[in-house]
């Protein structure tokens, strides 16, 4: 237990017990290698990765892996039974300090530790609940690839009320838990909703059937209305990795996104070795030209404001004559239309690499200047009020977990 739960007086009554005395405890076995090891509609199989669906009750019902018979037959497994209380044993995944409680039998993982309540002393929710207050890197051996002993984790003492108590509290809690995970699957809907509205919006003002524009637009080449400068791959010899008086920063692939990241993974060059052209401008959009998966190829931001530097090798710079069309491209490149056009120059599964010269052949829908202006002051409009919208779902869901440990600390002070 931590020192702080541990400072606390108990009251009448309870009294400070060891994991040991309440639990049964042991590890789960390595997992089956192998397809022939797994079915579609075999035995539940528990991985680490499990315990983040589990939820604000924490109870899991399904697994995302199942074990075929052969590996049931063939296997040395470790199987623990419903009402089990599991946890990560080893690895970065005990700092992130799940717990969840079997909803059903399972076979585990051998990355997992399994906690089966002793009934006479203990219920499976009491011993659940009191590990959702112990931070288990205090108990991890290694802090290079933390893990945690069995014999360590059987001498952690947690508070212990009689079990006429226990039951109290943990239905006062059940109850409590009820209600916050009504509340945060309604915030995880609305955020999902929320999410799909950027596009929505995009696709309602980029979508034309049969490619037929509307009145006084026009399909006109990328190349036609910009031009595209290519980033500079910089030796090693020449750049620094902090900031140095007289250089300047360089994007590279993972700053540029919806917008541009410019806190991580800059590196500077001397301000000589940039040439004018390569200088960022205000209106300027950056593209990454490469990236390890397909689905983010050509990812696009533009430039908002005044920012001293350059872009790196596997990104480029479109420079529109207008702000205006550099305002209203930045937003085309967001659009559905746009996304399935990039998707479909996909090569292989491994680093995909965009052409410049298909780049500049993209058609884009080009309205008058007037419209064009319309679009971006509507469009940001709108995304403004999304993403303030989201940031306060954002914000709701977060508080529920704060709302369930501020129940489970008074339930743990014995004020329940």
């Amino acid at each position: 237990m931590s020192s702080k739960l541990k400072e606390r007086k108990l009251p009448q009554g309870w009294r400070w017990a060891q994991l040991g005395e309440v639990a049964d405890i042991f590890s789960g076995s390595s997992a089956p290698q192998g397809s022939d090891f797994f079915s579609t509609s075999g035995f539940p199989f528990v991985r680490v990765s499990d315990l983040s669906e589990s939820g604000v009750g924490g109870i899991i019902y399904k697994t995302r892996d199942r074990l075929s018979d052969i590996a049931i037959f063939d296997c040395l497994l470790k199987k623990a039974p419903k009402g089990a209380v599991v946890l990560p044993k080893s690895g970065a995944a005990i700092a992130t300090n799940r717990r969840a409680l079997l909803g059903i039998d399972a076979y585990i993982v051998s990355h997992l530790l399994a906690l089966v309540a002793i009934p006479a002393l203990s219920l499976k929710e009491w011993v659940y609940f009191a590990l959702r207050q112990i931070d288990m890197m205090d108990y991890s051996d290694n802090t290079g690839y933390p893990s945690l002993k069995k014999s360590v984790v059987e001498k952690i003492e947690i508070p212990l009320p009689p079990l006429s108590e226990q039951k109290r509290i943990v239905a006062d809690l059940n109850k409590k838990m009820v209600a916050v995970e009504k509340v945060r699957a309604a915030t995880l809907e609305r955020v999902e909703a929320i999410r799909t509205l950027p596009a929505a919006f995009l696709r309602e003002v980029f979508s034309f059937n049969d490619g037929k524009l509307p009145r006084g637009w026009r399909w006109v080449l990328l190349s036609e209305v910009c031009s595209f400068i290519r980033g500079v791959n910089f030796k090693k010899s020449v750049v620094s990795y902090t900031p140095v008086t007289g250089y300047l920063p360089i994007l590279r692939a993972g700053n540029i996104g919806a917008k541009l990241n410019t806190k991580d993974d800059l590196i500077w060059i001397s301000r000589d070795r940039i040439s004018k052209e390569q200088l960022l401008r205000i209106g300027d959009i950056v593209v990454c030209m490469s990236s390890g998966s397909p689905s983010v190829v050509g990812k696009t931001a533009s430039l908002q404001k005044e920012w001293a530097g350059s872009i790196g090798a596997f990104c480029g710079i479109i420079r529109t004559k207008d702000i205006q069309h550099s305002q209203y491209l930045s937003l085309w490149f967001r659009s559905p239309n746009y996304l399935k056009w990039r998707d479909m120059q996909a090569r292989g599964a491994n680093i995909q690499n965009l052409r410049v010269s298909e780049f500049e052949n993209i058609s884009i829908p080009l309205p008058p200047l007037s419209e064009q202006k319309r679009i971006v002051a509507d469009l940001n409009k709108k995304m403004t009020a999304i993403e303030k919208a989201r940031d306060a779902a954002e914000a709701e869901s977060e508080a529920t977990h704060a709302l369930l440990a501020a129940f489970l600390r008074e339930a743990f002070s014995g004020a329940l």
